[in-house]
């Protein structure tokens, strides 16, 4: 039924806010610990305020996008591509093939941008 994904979506939505308003917040000395340890990107200003910390780097969230956009465009393009070429339907396996190169290579430059795979 078409209409089951979307009451389901929905009734998942409403019990997450719900959950999120009806318990209590985590303890700040809990979050300035995870600030500590993870230095995560994102709207921890507040907590970095109570630490008197700075940010280390600007905000590469944005990169952090890219990686996962073309990530996902890597990941359909491989698929349809194995489809074409089942199919034998050559010149969209030539589509596929270069939308996945491209993919690829962006994921390759926005990774070594954002720099994922260095500690």
């Amino acid at each position: 039924r078409p209409y089951s994904l979307t009451r389901q979506d929905g009734m998942t939505t409403a019990s997450w806010v719900a959950i999120t308003f009806l318990t209590k917040p985590t303890d700040t000395e809990i979050l300035k610990k995870f600030v500590q340890l993870v230095n995560p990107q994102g709207a921890w200003r507040p907590i970095r305020q109570l630490l008197n910390l700075k940010a280390e780097r600007a905000s590469q969230l944005w990169l952090l996008g890219l990686c996962w956009i073309s990530a996902i465009v890597a990941a359909y393009s491989i698929l349809f591509l194995i489809g074409e070429l089942i199919f034998q339907e050559w010149v969209r396996a030539g589509v596929y093939t270069f939308i996945f190169s491209l993919s690829l290579i962006a994921l390759g430059y926005f990774s070594r941008e954002v720099k994922i795979f260095e500690d």
